[in-house]
């Protein structure tokens, strides 16, 4: 970094004391000094650590149920070791990441922190290895930028927040995109163990994941080609004599047959899986996958085109300008990314066509197209299957921004100060309005509400706060076996669903004591009580098990904002259910579990 030393003090010797600070002084100053990049960096990944881990548990508010399927599956980790690379919750995902945040549920329990706080490590470890890489590839003024860019970019910075496991994705690009970096400049093997072992993890990080690693095979085959061809050509022609064969091709061919090896080894276990189990693993793609819907199935390859082009349309606009709330992942509300964002980007990936030998720039273009192309031709989910695209985005707007700030110094004078200070105002901005708009605004909106369920997060710690009670659970939108209650409440006997959402059509509504012939949770102990728990359009009916069994306790939870009821709860203690039970001629069944 072009900064300059600070200079050494002059003047007259001053008293012991003054001369003990000053020395002191300039010795900090000459450390600073010395490791100025390094203590930049520590500043960047401080600033994208604080808004990931400021108000974690309470923003989002509520609890995701695929962040609940995660701590189940974990839990089952803990309890059972390697159970595989692959689950069947949430439609079928890949679950590298569980392992990682297995000790973290093991420290911190089945709790929001436990489910949320290892994916904020994940995200946070990104920022550092964005600079690295941007470094690399185009210099320090660029990989400011770009750190700024992804530190505070609205799409990173919510799916870091949350417990979805796709964070872990560009993690796995950028360490190994780091390490590669490094091994194609050095053709030393452990860079590219590394390397690989990264890029193989990645394809069960999450299920889109896969793609990265075809677009480092693509790059890698044009690389070599490109790089390695005249020579060998000549070789083999007999243009160059046989002892003059050249060593080069062959040593990064192996270098290469390294990093295959590595990646194959670290991706095995999702390589079984989809062998052994590939009904199972296809289904989820299969689900998603835009074409097997009963308006298309009969559709022609030119339509199909069309389908695909509008859709990626529909996704760019979706990312840069025009919100798009998506009930899955909680983000739309706003762009994730942003015009300013996107726009720098696009004049980034311009630079980088120019400069696609670089392989931080040549695998991201590869990358952004595979995932803009595939991600078209999926269903809902959207933004967290082309979450793959996001550091990419973060370095060509980078790039953009640092290119122009390095014209900047080169000029000198007025228009340096001028084109550093657009360079400054545009990171601005792009950082005050999302983390404004996430840390002031976002907790307010339906979106949030609708994708986080807050009203169950509250329900279940009201549950879990009443020992091992026997539910009767009247909802619009869930049953009692939710992920996020089965997390947030696990203890309690047992319980049953009584809204007419979950049971059959000639089902009628019941408030009395009586269990259900076949209960969703049959009762596994005695239970020492029993609550009513009434959400959504439900809420009024409390009042009528109230005047069934007189004496139990009301409770009520609003959210004051929205004035709204969140849930309202009626509970009989062990004494006034064991009476009522005995006057109705009511047992609950337990069924002893091995």
């Amino acid at each position: 970094m072009d900064i300059d030393a600070p200079a050494a003090e002059e003047g007259p010797r001053a008293g012991g004391s003054t001369q003990a600070a000053s020395t002191a002084a300039r010795a900090a100053a000459g450390l600073i000094y010395r490791y100025r990049e390094l203590a930049l960096v520590v500043a960047l990944t401080g600033a994208g650590a604080f808004v990931r881990l400021w108000r974690l548990t309470t923003l989002p508010y509520g609890f995701h149920s695929d962040e609940g399927d995660g701590v189940l599956d974990i839990q089952r980790i803990l309890h059972e070791g390697w159970i595989g690379a692959y689950s069947w919750r949430e439609l079928g995902y890949a679950i590298a990441v569980d392992y990682f945040a297995a000790p973290f549920v093991k420290v911190f329990g089945a709790t929001v922190l436990g489910a949320r706080l290892p994916v904020a490590v994940l995200g946070i470890a990104a920022v550092p290895l964005v600079y690295s890489v941007t470094r690399i590839a185009a210099g320090w003024r660029a990989a400011v930028c770009a750190t700024v860019v992804l530190a505070f970019m609205l799409w990173h910075m919510h799916l870091s927040r949350v417990g979805f496991p796709m964070t872990g994705w560009p993690f796995t690009e950028l360490g190994s995109l780091l390490l590669l970096q490094v091994g194609l400049q050095r053709q030393r093997w452990p860079w590219f163990v590394g390397a690989g072992l990264l890029i193989g993890v990645g394809t069960w990080v999450y299920n889109a994941a896969f793609l990265y690693a075809v677009a480092v095979a693509i790059y890698l085959v044009v690389w070599y080609v490109g790089r390695n061809f005249a020579s060998v050509r000549a070789a083999i022609s007999g243009a160059v004599r046989p002892r003059r064969l050249p060593v080069a091709p062959v040593r990064e061919l192996l270098m290469l047959l390294i990093l295959l090896g590595s990646t194959a080894l670290a991706a095995a276990p999702i390589v079984r899986y989809a062998i052994s189990s590939r009904q199972d693993y296809q289904s989820h793609f299969k689900s998603a996958y835009l074409f097997n819907q009963p308006q298309y199935k009969d559709a022609g390859l030119v339509e199909k085109v069309r389908v695909t082009a509008n859709n990626a349309k529909r996704l760019f606009w979706s990312l840069t300008s025009t919100a798009r709330p998506d009930g899955v992942d909680g983000l739309g509300s706003t762009q994730p990314v942003g015009a300013l964002t996107m726009y720098a980007a696009i004049v980034g990936a311009a630079i980088a066509l120019f400069r696609f030998r670089n392989p931080a720039f040549g695998i991201g273009l590869i990358v952004v197209a595979l995932l803009m192309v595939s991600t078209a031709m999926t269903l809902d989910g959207q933004y967290r299957r082309s979450f793959g695209m996001a550091p990419f985005v973060a370095i060509f707007a980078g790039l953009a921004l640092g290119t122009a700030w390095e014209r900047a110094d080169r000029y000198g004078g007025v228009l340096r100060v001028a084109g550093v200070g657009v360079v400054v105002a545009v990171l601005g901005v792009i950082s005050y309005h999302n983390v404004s708009y996430y840390f002031r605004d976002y907790n307010n909106t339906s979106l949030e509400r609708f994708v986080f369920y807050p009203e169950m997060r509250e329900a279940s710690a009201y549950l879990d706060a009443h020992g091992h009670p026997y539910v009767y659970m009247y909802s619009v939108r869930a049953s009692l076996g939710l992920e996020s209650r089965q997390v947030l409440a696990p203890h309690i006997a047992g319980g049953e669903d009584r809204s007419t959402q979950f049971n059959p059509s000639t089902y009628t509504l019941r408030y009395d004591l009586a269990p259900a012939p076949r209960p969703a949770f049959p009762a596994t102990r005695q239970p020492d009580g029993a609550v009513f728990l009434f959400l959504e359009s439900y809420v009024n009916d409390a009042e009528k098990v109230a005047r069934l069994y007189p004496g139990g306790v009301m409770s009520e939870v609003t959210t004051p904002r929205l004035h709204e009821v969140d849930f309202r709860a009626y509970y009989l203690p062990a004494d006034l259910l064991a009476r009522y039970s005995l006057r109705d001629g009511v047992t609950i069944p337990v069924v002893r579990t091995p």
